[in-house]
């Protein structure tokens, strides 16, 4: 591990305090450890908060310990900080740091609602050490960092641009893998997976990137939104395409039959596709304004860097991240009326959005499953339930959130409501709505997200703007590529 004295020429033009120049100092990316154990990997808001973290979902089980091994540059007096978050008033994502096997008297995951170093206390160490994550409650506890400074009076930089250069300085930049090809697709949804397929299958050489373990976007096993683009009203219709054929695929496999499944099957089965999972666009290159020449991005568990260059690129990133660095005009929210003449659209605009949702699923038991929720369960009544029917055993599209914030730098705070809603409308449906507690008894939660399905973010203006006008009258374009058969279909904000 590099000493701070890297540091400090990197940090020199920022004013954080730094550490002493005699110093050593070692940073731990959580999502490094030599196992992750029963911790989940959580790459979703590394623009929001700067970093892939580890989080511990385990529907109220501690998860097993995620551990490491570290080769300190000296031995000596060492202070440990950690980077961690207090997701809620309840503090329920407790954990503690065990290093030789001895846990600290500090517990984490409780001390501040934002991201935010914790201090864990001195004390000596020499040699090779081990460390570990020890998940106290199973309900979310997140880790983003471990470090370890041999200045006892230091404390690391909170702003952002200070702990990403602290961040460089320390674990050092590697080179960065330079790939050529014809055809860039960044963003693995549903989009993304049918541009670059069509695209291989043309003979241009495709590169797919996407920052989940997955592809499919809301279609993937993360998430579970099954895909829709015929009428739902009818069953005379058919997707066809490249929708039918993942379909098809996923039909075929043996269960459980996930769309992410089918969808990798037919891009390994694609010549001329290559995918890259996991890494994410951090950056946009210029040829000139309004040209796009390349994309850094960067493995967001490694940290591995490429930049890949070529004559086309497609966003399919939902968010229109590549989009927006490049500088196309978007908007976020809702026209007035008055603008295109929309019978379905608010008199004034507004910066709100359609929601996000977050499914579940529970299972029947042989016996009965008793169902305590966790102290951040939203407390629901019948009262919240009077227009809707569905007994909630199971994820439903309609427990959504997040449309009057930002879902894109509101989105860790977005899942984590979801969160609460979604274990209080369990709650309710097991333990206290008549209609369903009986049918109900024996079943128990089997699996709960950490990934929320997002129906809205940026729209970027193109040629064309899509109306209401044209939906409604079936309008079609001589050089189409695509069509739809899912209706307008508009969600409350509110949620």
């Amino acid at each position: 591990m590099p000493a701070i004295s890297v540091a400090i020429a990197l940090l020199g033009g920022l004013t954080a305090p730094l550490p002493a120049e005699d110093s050593a100092t070692v940073l731990l990316e959580a999502e490094r450890f030599d196992q992750s154990g029963g911790w989940t990997i959580d790459a979703q808001f590394r623009r929001q908060m700067g970093s892939t973290y580890l989080l511990a979902a385990g529907m109220g089980q501690p998860v097993a310990d995620a551990t490491t091994t570290v080769q300190l540059p000296r031995d000596g007096s060492w202070r440990l900080w950690v980077r961690c978050k207090d997701w809620d008033a309840t503090s329920p994502g407790a954990f503690q740091v065990v290093v030789n096997g001895q846990a600290l008297g500090t517990i984490f995951g409780v001390q501040k609602r934002d991201w935010s170093w914790v201090d864990g206390g001195a004390r000596d160490l020499a040699g090779s050490i081990t460390l570990a994550l020890r998940d106290l409650t199973g309900y979310y506890g997140r880790c983003d960092a471990i470090l370890l400074t041999t200045d006892l009076n230091w404390t690391p930089p909170e702003e952002a641009a200070q702990l990403a250069a602290l961040r460089a300085a320390l674990a050092g930049q590697p080179a960065e893998t330079v790939v050529a090809t014809d055809f860039v697709v960044v963003g693995g949804g549903y989009g993304g997976v049918c541009a670059a397929l069509q695209a291989a299958r043309l003979g241009l050489r495709t590169v797919l990137l996407q920052n989940r373990p997955l592809l499919g976007g809301n279609a993937s096993s993360e998430i579970n939104v099954g895909p829709g683009g015929a009428s739902p009203h009818t069953s005379i219709f058919r997707e066809t395409g490249l929708p039918e054929e993942i379909a098809e695929g996923r039909v075929r496999l043996p269960e459980p039959r996930s769309w992410s499944a089918s969808i990798a099957a037919l891009c390994a089965a694609t010549p001329n596709l290559t995918v890259y999972l996991n890494t994410e666009a951090t950056e946009v290159i210029m040829a000139r304004p309004g040209h796009l020449a390349a994309v850094a991005a960067e493995d967001v568990v490694s940290g591995r860097r490429y930049r890949f260059q070529a004559p086309l690129f497609a966003d399919c990133t939902g968010d229109g991240t590549i989009a927006a660095l490049a500088g196309a005009p978007f908007r976020v929210g809702q026209e007035a009326r008055a603008e295109y003449g929309e019978s379905h659209a608010p008199e004034v605009a507004n910066p709100h959005t359609m929601g996000t949702s977050m499914m579940h699923r529970s299972a029947a038991m042989p016996t009965p499953q008793a169902y305590t929720p966790p102290a951040f369960a939203v407390k629901f009544t019948a009262e919240h339930f009077q227009h809707r029917h569905d007994n909630l055993a199971n994820g439903t599209w309609w427990l959504e959130y997040g449309g009057m914030g930002d879902t894109i730098d509101d989105a860790e705070a977005i899942r984590d409501e979801l969160l609460r809603v979604m274990y209080g409308a369990f709650d309710w449906a097991k333990n206290h709505d008549p209609a369903t507690r009986q049918a109900l008894a024996n079943h128990k939660l089997v699996w709960v997200p950490t990934v929320a399905g997002k129906r809205e973010s940026r729209r970027f203006i193109g040629q064309v703007v899509l109306t209401q006008h044209d939906v409604e009258s079936g309008r079609l374009w001589p050089d189409r590529v695509a069509w739809g058969g899912w209706p307008i279909d508009l969600h409350p904000s509110e949620g």
